[in-house]
């Protein structure tokens, strides 16, 4: 393979536009092959989704080095390259040039390049060029060829880790330890696999002979082909290292040493306390220390066998997160005996089964330090924080510093693990550690207040135990526990005596809110009625944490450990889900109507190919219209037009329909069991007549008019010996529900958990409608909503809000209530085991859909009752509840609007589309006139009598004096809810701190997160109507957005408002308000059926929106400290990069973007060009910009800075004396810059909301121009960041064309 001299096809560029011919305007074109074909045998198609993501031997070259797979064969395997290239003079490394039909791929995008020549910066050889050198020299020498095989290549390679490939299935043990021992050229790698046992192979057709375990002959080649591979930007191991070494198997520190025959030194990286410092300071640079582990080399490493007996089964089926609150739990409780279901296991045994079964788990994600943890590091590292915590490390402290070790490797070695030697070893530590009655004397409080250590071979043990900790990273006071024992000279223990040490330790006393915070939904009531946080310090302190070697004998009759054992053995119970089928007694019939769109969700979206685009048609069913599929263009990066071409559109919904007639298309999503493998066919349509009521137990709708053609649908197994029918008459169900006998009694059963956690079921137990409504009338008020709460809406699946361990919820609100919710949804559970099975602690799921929305209505009618119940007992007092300033309303006044106005076409539309008894998602920009839809929504329920007592609208803090006003002008009463604070409530509007009757009662978006409030709002259940104005501030994981779903989900009727509907690429915070407007379930893969049934308006300025990007390329010094802080998966060569790494790398993005800003808004503010917004990320950031603008050449008597609460309409009519306006991404609302013609932006912390507001500043009604620019200066980590705004950009375009296509959408136009 030879290397030819050829000119550059083009540099890098510093902008490509999105309109017109700007998508494809970079140079490679030039020779006739487009982005869209093929590239000299290199398939585009399957490159334009993630050639960028790896980039492989073909788009980098090879080099002398190591390569790491990056194909399922190759997945996580570490090989070494070796030998010298001579195809390029001057350049030894490279023994392979990348290929130039790839490289011409990228250079077809000018963006799309710019990010590769930046990505090169992880491969060691690049990464000392400039961005300028790489092109030049890809240019120079890229093969003019492609190739497909390294077989022929002057090299040799060894296996270093086999990682997680096929390879180790595909080769026996003795191949995988040749390649090890020594490197092979490519032709020996292959004979391994061609050299394997032919009668295990597999014979073609064509007699060819096939290695076992692959699909082809040619297969066994791809082993070694360019494409399998990557280049790795650092090699983790060396056999010489001049700094301190770590030895793994004995845990001592040396330096300055070589590795011994059959050994190797990894190296890996510490953060020293010094360059913490300098981070912190703001230095520019953050150094590391680099460290080796001397290891056995070229061994594979050994993973513990899983055991059948009892003891085996209950770990196997424990997370790595409670088998490492077990490993510690034991150590630290030191009892004789483990009870596992009734037998005792040796407390030794029990400790070295348990850590054999952590080091072999596959590892969880830890919410603290924000990271995936394997089961070798978790193992390991988790083994070296109990010895210091809860044993003794006295003459242990090389086998500490072993355990921090191998911690280490485990997680900077990807694949490594200790061998059988190390980890039997290790298990011994363990075991000694349990049995040592003696226990470290710390102090936590003092170990915070220290300075962190470093490694040196000339520290102590524990000194250089405490800086591997740090560099690992734990929890707080771990690391405060290792730097205050490193800091005495001779740390002090505390002993127990056998006398108290427990006899016994049931298996579940490991369950606490560090393994599992769910085990609080299963204590009593009481326990936890302070609160999570409280009860979690309380267990810790009284029971968990409890060490004999510290306080003494454990008190097993105490009446909080004996309810705290007790809630725990339920909890482990739930943990797995039940197995044992109750019997069926009789089967009865329930009926249930699903509604007429719900075909549509079971179907889903339906994907349909043109050439290399690729459209989505959602098959919409409306009562008024019946079957409407549309067409909308599918989300991707590339996407730029909201709307698809017609005969694209109409392409695609023929083409759907198509499918239907002709073989029908299969049901994805079914919600009954009679729909499971079922397939959905268009036909002509039948005039027989059908769809009668049944006895519905849930309402649906009434049937859509008869069309040309109809759905029916075809059951895989033929119901009631019917093969085929109507979807008109399919959705009415006949659903078979077993009746069972209650299950056994349970020898752990209370009165909130009676049932055995063991048996499930498919139907109801015979009294299962009189027990619910006993149980909920029993219920106090607040836990029954809460109740109701989890349950309303259409899923299939019930999951309680999850607790962290600080005892705040993870994602939702959480309620000391919430316990008493489990223990009622684990009874209702036991009645409707059809309705909600456990599927683990805190989780359900309904193999009945239509139970449990049956269940949920039944709940649902239960506090409805007790609702009246309380409000007779209180009394008629039309007043009661208001607040003082509020004045004591009866009954609502006549509603209308006193201003007489003429509602514009959208808005009175509006009104008639809402759903007066539901959800309703009303998406229109500002300006539409919004807040009028909801009033004179309002004055239409009460026209119709179905307006509640209350009415709650949760709003900006900006809005509640125009809302008062819009809300006055149609007579409602308004007052605002104030539970303390700044609030600035408008003049002449009362404030109250209860919601009063016969009143719209205003609450600012902060005050949802007060816990006062909750309880004033969500009191009045079922007897209000929210509205959520700027839904889009109450989608994110925030207590605010918890609570406004809350209250959605005990409202009469809701109607959320925006005009940004999408706020970034995950679509499942749009789901979680989609859920509650339609009636089926919803999730991600049916999300743009129930996205169309959103009301939505919008307004068609007439202007053309053109995007362009720049990305500025760093200057040599700024290059060479961003590649300092970053991986190489962004370009650089740290592999160990932290979030402080990656702030100083965007704050050297920031200066580069920061003088191309300037440059282009000097550019676009001349006279003859369109004036710009320019947009900044703070403050500071504003005047840093202002000055580098005038610094550019524009004069500061043009530059106009929108300051803190300062509005500004800048409007085309002759009179703007100002080209630049500099404003924050922050503030996106108030202000009007139409004068302008060009916005200026980097890439900053935002959502899409944001940045479609702030866009709006420019296009909007009255921009006389025809079109505007949105320019994009973005270079090193702020281009990865763009690519994930675009994945939002694009949602909204979706969704915009999908408005449109469905109907659903109205638009105005200047």
């Amino acid at each position: 393979m030879k290397a030819g001299k050829r000119a550059s096809r083009g540099s890098s560029g510093s902008k490509g536009k999105s309109q017109g011919n700007g998508a494809g305007a970079g140079a490679g074109n030039g020779s006739g092959r487009g982005a869209g074909g093929e590239f000299a045998g290199v398939d585009v198609r399957k490159l334009k989704g993630k050639g960028l993501d790896v980039l492989n031997l073909r788009a980098t070259g090879l080099f002398v080095g190591q390569l790491r797979g990056c194909n399922k064969s190759t997945r996580g395997a570490v090989v070494a390259v070796k030998g010298a290239g001579t195809a390029i003079p001057g350049t030894p490394s490279c023994i392979i040039p990348p290929v130039a039909p790839l490289l011409d791929f990228y250079r077809a995008d000018s963006s799309r390049w710019a990010r590769f020549l930046q990505k090169l910066g992880g491969v060691p050889f690049y990464s000392k060029l400039s961005i300028a050198q790489r092109e030049a020299w890809l240019a120079e020498h890229q093969l003019e060829t492609n190739y497909s095989s390294l077989r022929d290549c002057p090299a040799t390679f060894q296996l270093l880790n086999p990682g997680s490939s096929t390879m180790q299935e595909r080769l026996p043990p003795d191949s995988i330890q040749k390649w090890m021992s020594r490197p092979l050229t490519a032709a020996e790698v292959l004979e391994l696999f061609e050299s394997l046992d032919e009668n295990k192979g597999r014979t073609l057709e064509r007699g060819k002979k096939v290695a076992a375990g692959f699909k082809s002959p040619t297969e066994v080649v791809l082993v070694m082909h360019p494409h399998f591979w990557s280049m790795d930007g650092e090699v983790p191991y060396v056999l010489h290292h001049d700094g301190p070494v770590c030895n793994l198997e004995t845990g001592l520190w040396t330096a300055n040493v070589d590795a011994p025959e059959g050994s190797v030194i990894y190296r890996v990286s510490v953060d020293a306390a010094t360059a913490k410092r300098k981070r912190k300071a703001g230095a520019a640079d953050g150094a590391k220390q680099m460290m080796g582990v001397l290891a056995p080399g070229h061994q594979a490493g050994w993973t513990p066998p899983r055991a059948s007996d009892t003891l085996g089964r209950v770990l196997g089926k424990l997370s790595s997160s409670v088998l490492k609150s077990l490993l510690q739990k034991l150590i630290r409780f030191a009892p004789l005996t483990l009870v596992v279901e009734g037998s005792s296991v040796p407390l030794a045994q029990a400790v070295e089964r348990t850590f054999f079964a952590l080091l072999a788990a596959p590892g969880c994600f830890v919410p603290n330090i924000r990271r995936y943890v394997s089961g070798v590091e978790a193992a390991l590292k988790r083994l070296g924080v109990i010895m210091l915590e809860d044993g003794c490390v006295v003459g242990r402290e090389g086998e500490l510093n072993a355990l921090f070790a191998g911690a280490l490797l485990a997680q900077r070695v990807p694949g490594w693990r200790p061998t059988e030697a190390m980890a039997r070893a290790w298990a011994s530590v363990a075991v000694a550690c349990a049995s040592d009655l003696r226990a470290m004397h710390f102090s936590i409080e003092a170990g915070l207040k220290m300075t962190p250590f470093t490694v040196s071979e000339g520290h102590s043990a524990l000194k250089n135990a405490s800086a591997m900790l740090d560099s690992l990273c734990s929890f707080a006071g771990d690391l405060a526990i290792a730097r205050y024992l490193a800091s005495v000279s001779c740390p002090r223990t505390v002993e127990a005596t056998q006398a108290q040490r427990p006899q016994s330790m049931p298996i579940h006393h490991c369950l606490d809110m560090h393994c599992t915070t769910g085990v609080s939904w299963t204590m009593p009531a009481a326990l936890v009625q302070a609160g999570y946080p409280t009860f979690f310090r309380k267990l810790f302190k009284l029971c968990t944490g409890h060490n004999p070697r510290r306080v003494g004998a454990f008190n097993e009759d105490a009446p909080f450990s004996a309810q705290v054992r007790t809630a725990q053995a339920i909890a482990f119970a739930h943990m797995t889900p039940p197995h044992v089928e109750r019997p069926t007694l009789s089967v009865a019939t329930m009926h249930y109507k699903l509604h007429v769109s719900s075909i549509a969700a079971m179907i889903g979206p339906w994907e349909h190919k043109q050439g290399s685009t690729r459209v989505l048609v959602a098959p919409l069913f409306r009562e008024s219209r019946g079957f409407t599929p549309v067409a909308i263009p599918r989300p991707s990066r590339s996407l730029k037009q909201a709307q698809l071409p017609v005969e694209r559109a109409e392409k695609a919904v023929v083409a759907f329909k198509e499918v239907l007639r002709e073989k029908g298309v299969r049901i994805r999503f079914p919600v009954a069991s009679k729909f499971k493998g079922a397939t959905v066919h268009l036909r002509p349509v039948s005039r027989v007549s059908g769809d009668e009521d049944g006895d519905v137990v849930s309402g649906g709708e009434s049937d859509g008019p008869d069309d040309e053609e109809e759905l029916w649908v075809v059951y895989a197994t033929p119901v009631d010996g019917v093969s085929e029918e109507r979807w008109l008459d399919a959705r009415s169900l006949a659903v078979p529900v077993p009746v069972h006998p209650p299950p056994p009694s349970w020898k752990l059963g209370t009165a909130s958990f009676p049932d055995d956690p063991v048996y499930y079921g498919s139907g109801v137990t015979g009294e299962a409608r009189r027990e619910a409504k006993a149980l909920c009338a029993s219920l106090p008020a607040p836990v029954l909503r809460r109740l109701l709460g989890y349950l309303i809406g259409f899923d299939v699946t019930v999951a309680m809000h999850r607790i962290g361990m600080d005892g705040k919820g993870t994602n939702n609100m959480v309620l000391p209530e919430d316990t008493q919710v489990y223990a009622a949804l684990c009874r209702l559970a036991s009645l409707y085991p059809g309705a909600l099975r456990r599927t683990g602690l805190g989780t359900f799921r309904a193999t009945c859909p239509p139970l449990l929305w049956h269940l949920r209505d039944l709940v649902q009618k239960c506090q409805q009752r007790q609702q009246r119940a309380v409000a007779a007992g209180a009394g008629a007092g039309a007043g009661a509840g208001a607040g003082a300033g509020a004045a004591a309303v009866k009954a609502w006044p006549k509603l209308g609007d006193r201003k007489h106005r003429t509602p514009w076409g959208h808005q009175t539309e509006a009104v008639e589309l809402m759903n007066l008894r539901g959800g309703n998602f009303l998406c229109a920009p500002v300006g539409m006139g919004k807040t009028y839809i909801v009033a004179a929504t309002l004055a239409r329920m009460q026209s119709l009598g179905c307006l509640p007592r209350r009415v709650y609208m949760t709003l900006p803090a900006s809005a509640l004096s125009s809302v008062a006003v819009e809300l006055r002008a149609f007579g409602l009463p308004v007052a605002v809810l104030k539970l303390g604070g700044a609030l600035v409530v408008p003049k002449g509007v009362p404030t109250v701190k209860s919601p009063p009757p016969f009143h719209v009662t205003l609450v600012e978006h902060d005050t949802m997160r007060l816990k006062a409030a909750r309880a004033a709002l969500e009191s009045h259940a079922l007897d209000f109507v929210f509205v959520c104005d700027e839904v889009h501030k109450a989608m994110n994981k925030t207590q605010r957005t918890s609570m406004a779903l809350s209250l959605a989900r005990l409202s009469v009727a809701f109607i959320v408002l925006t005009g940004t509907p999408i706020i970034d690429s995950k679509a499942e915070k749009l789901v979680n308000w989609l859920k509650l407007i339609v009636p089926y379930p919803v999730n991600v893969a049916n999300f743009w059926v129930a996205a169309a049934e959103m009301i939505a308006f919008s307004i068609t300025t007439g202007v053309r929106v053109i995007r362009e990007e720049h990305t500025p390329h760093m200057d040599g010094s700024s290059l060479e400290r961003y590649q300092s802080y970053v991986p190489p998966r962004f370009g650089g060569h740290n592999p160990r990069a932290r979030q402080s790494d990656f702030q100083l790398a965007l704050d050297v993005n920031y200066a580069t973007c920061n003088v191309a800003m300037a440059a282009l808004t000097a550019k676009l503010a001349q006279p003859d060009g369109p004036g710009v917004m320019l947009v900044a990320r703070s403050i500071a950031h504003q005047a840093q910009l202002r000055d580098a603008v005038v610094a550019a050449g524009v004069p500061a008597r043009l530059i106009v800075v929108l300051e803190r609460g300062q509005s500004l309409h800048l409007v085309d009519d002759g009179s703007c004396k100002y080209r630049v306006a500099i404003v924050l991404m922050r503030r996106p609302e108030g202000f009007t810059l139409t004068a302008f013609g060009a916005m200026v932006t980097s890439v900053y912390p935002s959502n899409q909301a944001t940045r479609t507001q702030m866009e709006g500043r420019i296009n909007r009604l009255g921009q006389r121009r025809k079109e505007v620019t949105i320019h994009t200066v973005h270079c090193g980590l702020l281009t990865y960041i763009l690519q994930h705004h675009a994945t939002a950009k694009n949602m909204v375009v979706a969704l915009q064309a999908l408005h449109a296509a469905a109907g659903g959408s109205k638009t105005s136009s200047t």
